[in-house]
């Protein structure tokens, strides 16, 4: 019989004056291949960051007893093999269960506690599609030629599956307001589906739902789409520049700006930046201006990399973990833009490579 290491805990941060709404939960599991190792039990605190526990693990197994006072999510964090996926559970009352192997623990299960059996029977909705996916992309590792139909044909086979994942997740969420399980739904989907049926499903939940940290903060990130709906007046801000410049997006009425979410650390933001400085070169003498939002928390880091890709526009940050501004506009993920009329209207979002340089060009060649 397996060794497990009992570890009694309370997660006095999450403990109310109320203490009668706490409750005790105990995690329970085996993770095979891990050995004699060390898990850390991230739980989302929405007061002060994560809550970060560490459990013993002998012989693939391991126990935990905690106290909390609300259901939220929280993140068992593999040791050294982190790359291959950690397992993701919501904190309950009662027994929780994990069956998982180290070489893959995003297919491990997790259960024994309603909100966590939900999550479990959503994930077996969505695995055989994610199958599905993964072998195909393996099929494009063997091509050579990018431009052939069959590799067109995969790539919108594999567009189409990730098309179905999202309606997966909608139909769950709209027809499971009470489960937690549709928390983690409408946080991936915050950025794939229209603002309105976004706000429509958020409000459907139920308030013990909504109250979780990852909805709470869905919640700031909603009303921040919602201020930035395209026809709407943009922001007002104001933040000193990489030289201690005040920059008041009021100042650059009379121009088209386009605020750019990046930060040096996005590998997508950075190639974007060549085709950007392409149109800022072309453009910023007909009244056009880049202001470039960066959520570095690193200052360091982020002006490196205003040098090394030689960036001669305007650069801000409040070097921040929740940026301000990303906060203000319902910014997630990068990279993200905006781009504001000379009356102070944003007239489009998300523009990106050839969609950006065509609206440029409709605007400002003439």
């Amino acid at each position: 019989m397996k060794q497990i290491l009992l570890i009694a805990a309370c997660f006095n941060g999450l403990i109310s004056a109320h203490a009668q709404n706490s409750f005790e939960f105990e995690i329970r599991g085996v993770i095979r291949g891990l050995g004699n190792d060390t898990l850390h039990l991230n739980i989302q605190n929405g007061a002060g960051g994560n809550l970060r526990h560490a459990i013993p693990v002998r012989a693939d197994s391991f126990q935990y007893r905690g106290q909390s006072n609300r259901i939220d999510q929280g993140y068992l964090i593999m040791p050294r093999q982190r790359r291959m996926g950690d397992i993701s559970l919501f904190i309950e009352k009662g027994l929780i269960m994990i069956s998982a192997d180290v070489s893959d623990p995003n297919r491990g299960r997790v259960s024994g506690t309603k909100a966590n059996e939900d999550q479990s029977r959503l994930r077996s909705l969505e695995q055989p599609v994610y199958d599905q996916i993964t072998s195909l992309r393996n099929d494009l590792k063997g091509m050579t030629d990018n431009g052939s139909d069959k590799y067109k044909e995969i790539l919108s086979k594999i567009e189409a599956l990730q098309t179905s994942i999202i309606v997966i997740r909608e139909k769950w969420a709209e027809e499971n307001p009470e489960s937690f399980a549709s928390a983690s739904c409408l946080w991936v989907l915050s950025d794939r589906i229209p603002f309105e049926k976004l706000d429509k499903l958020f409000n459907a939940l139920s308030p013990e739902v909504r109250s979780t940290v990852l909805m709470q903060r869905l919640s700031t990130k909603i009303e921040g789409k919602r201020r930035s709906l395209v026809g709407k007046p943009a922001a007002a801000f104001k933040m000193e520049d990489t030289a201690g410049k005040m920059i008041r997006l009021a100042d650059f009425r009379g121009r088209y700006v386009l605020l750019d979410f990046w930060a040096s650390w996005c590998v997508p933001c950075r190639q974007e930046n060549p085709g950007l400085k392409e149109l800022y070169a072309r453009y910023k003498t007909k009244g056009f201006e880049i202001i470039g939002i960066s959520v570095d928390e690193n200052g360091e880091r982020w002006k490196k990399a205003i040098k090394e890709d030689d960036l001669p526009w305007i650069h801000i940050s409040d070097l921040k973990r929740e940026s301000a501004l990303a906060s203000l506009f319902g910014v997630q993920p990068i990279p993200d833009n905006f781009l504001i009329n000379p009356e102070g209207i944003i007239i489009a979002k998300g523009l990106h490579g050839n969609a950006l340089a065509d609206k440029l060009a409709d605007l400002l060649s003439k």
